[in-house]
């Protein structure tokens, strides 16, 4: 994998019709199987419980290996917060002075960014991987302190169940959620791990500073530990979780109004708006979608039974579990937890999908029921079948259509036009421009434009606009809608202000 590395970096397209496929070495879809292969070998012959994490490390980290290829860190929100974290080390400034800003309001992971790049020297880019990369690490941690708390024998499985599984379901990248997410999930893995002294002294503390920490990182992961503090208590009866909800509950409501204030006044508002506008359609949409790329439509079969495979399993482990009444009241707490905040997202956006990966963390338990007897070779020879066929996963992956990444070109065409194009007119500048790459412009600066792109409505004339920032994102976004955005340039009265190959920027100075 590592000379697939130095033969695919970095990874980019060439043309609107291209795929990332098309620049993937081989070497990697030969190196990706074996890696995962060799370690769950190590994993299975091993009994020792470093080693088991170490596996458990290793397999994650594998699975998750492409972003890697990229010369800047890819992911959905990934261009939005590089924004954000420009802005905030230019100006110094935390405050959500404009509504693109709001997430200021939950400053712990700029800052924390922040100090990452103060003492490593690094530029940001790279600060972002390593954000990346501790993020992950934390994941794998709490999940195996968690899982490790159930059994000692094969305590790896179940974390390589849940990456395999969540792999198209866990938003994992460099944002607010997924480090929001991380420490969540070392909550839960203290909860777990501690659960005899029920709420410590010491354990109270902890938690605390966990959720603290969580609540002023993103706004909605804390509330789903307050959840599972009022599934604990209903179960339990015990008047620790009853205090503990309460203050949890006065810290979160209190950061809510003295430190969110803005996102408070918007988005309550939003949400109530969207009302039954559940983000869950989306997710069950890109799951069974099909593309028209025969390889990616083979792919995807195998992508499928993939996830189905590895669900079955932890689902009719856990169902054992269940039946034979093994679950500790963490188990049960965090899955019924897990089960209202997914119910709750079905009527409210933001909340449903999220809520996957949360649940399949305690059904992943279900794998312990499984490791003895004859259903332990059953167990053990699927599994294999699973990471050697993950390998179409990430092929499959690797044709999504819309362009998750920023190269460097189009960083640069977008910082040349943060320095040089008049953002602050009297009249907001209507402009045209890749979803993604107006993420990363609007998160640094240019309160006001009027961006259009994918997800606005179709196109007015073209005359009507100031300003086009053309990547092959944008052309592969617009040609879905029988757009071609190249022609229509050629036939305006767009001059070229702009070039490096890849990205081009036009000015309407007709406008």
């Amino acid at each position: 994998m590592v000379s697939a590395w130095f033969l695919s970096y970095p990874l980019l397209i060439l043309t609107s019709d291209d795929w990332i496929f098309n620049h993937i070495s081989i070497l990697y879809w030969i190196g990706l199987p074996l890696t995962l292969v060799s370690l769950y070998a190590i994993g299975l012959t091993s009994h020792s419980n470093i080693i088991q994490f170490v596996v458990a490390l290793g397999i994650f980290f594998a699975i998750y290996s492409l972003p890697y290829y990229y010369s800047m860190l890819p992911g959905s929100d990934a261009q939005l917060f590089r924004g954000l974290n420009e802005y905030y080390a230019k100006s110094g400034n935390l405050l959500p002075d404009n509504k693109w800003h709001f997430y200021y309001e939950w400053p712990l992971f700029f800052v924390f960014t922040r100090i990452m790049t103060i003492i490593t020297g690094l530029e940001l880019f790279l600060v972002e991987f390593l954000n990346y990369t501790l993020i992950g690490f934390f994941i794998v941690l709490g999940l195996h302190i968690y899982f490790s708390k159930s059994s000692k024998n094969l305590t790896f499985l179940p974390t390589v169940a849940f990456s395999i599984a969540m792999f198209n379901f866990f938003n994992y990248q460099a944002v607010p959620f997924s480090l929001a997410s991380s420490l969540l999930i070392i909550m839960f893995a203290i909860e777990k791990r501690f659960e005899s002294e029920v709420l410590s002294r010491s354990k109270t503390i902890l938690l605390l500073l966990l959720f603290v920490g969580i609540s002023f990182t993103h706004l909605f992961v804390s509330v789903f530990f307050i959840l599972y503090l009022v599934v604990q208590y209903l179960l339990n009866k015990k008047p620790e979780y009853l205090r503990l909800l309460l203050l949890t509950f006065t810290i979160y409501l209190s950061i809510q109004l003295f430190q969110a204030p803005v996102s408070l006044s918007t988005n309550v508002p939003a949400i109530v708006a969207n009302l039954l506008e559940s983000d869950l359609s989306k997710v069950v949409q890109n799951t069974f979608s099909s593309n028209t790329v025969p390889l990616d439509a083979f792919a995807q079969i195998f992508s499928r039974i993939v996830f189905f495979l590895t669900a079955l399993i932890c689902g009719f482990g856990f169902l054992i579990l269940v039946l034979k009444k093994k679950l500790t009241n963490v188990d049960k707490a965090f899955f019924l937890s897990g089960l209202i905040y997914f119910i709750i997202g079905t009527f409210l956006p933001l909340l449903g999908s999220r809520a996957i990966a949360f649940i399949f963390i305690p059904v992943s338990l279900g794998i312990f029921s499984l490791t003895k007897g004859r259903r332990a070779l059953i167990l053990k020879t699927a599994f294999l079948v699973c990471l050697v066929l993950f390998t179409f996963v990430s092929i499959h992956r690797s044709f999504i259509g819309e362009v998750h990444f920023q190269t460097k070109e189009a960083y640069a065409a977008a910082n040349f036009m943060l320095r040089n194009y008049a953002w602050n007119k009297t009249a907001p500048p209507r402009v045209i421009i890749d979803f993604r790459q107006q993420n990363y412009i609007v998160g640094f600066e240019a309160d006001g434009a009027y961006f259009h792109g994918k997800r606005s409505g179709n196109f007015s004339e073209l005359g009507e606009y100031d300003c086009i920032i053309y990547t092959f994102g944008l052309g592969k976004s617009l040609s879905t809608r029988n757009i071609n955005i190249e022609e229509s340039i050629r036939n305006s009265t767009f001059n070229l202000i702009y070039s490096n190959g890849f990205t081009s920027s036009f000015v309407n100075y007709a406008r």
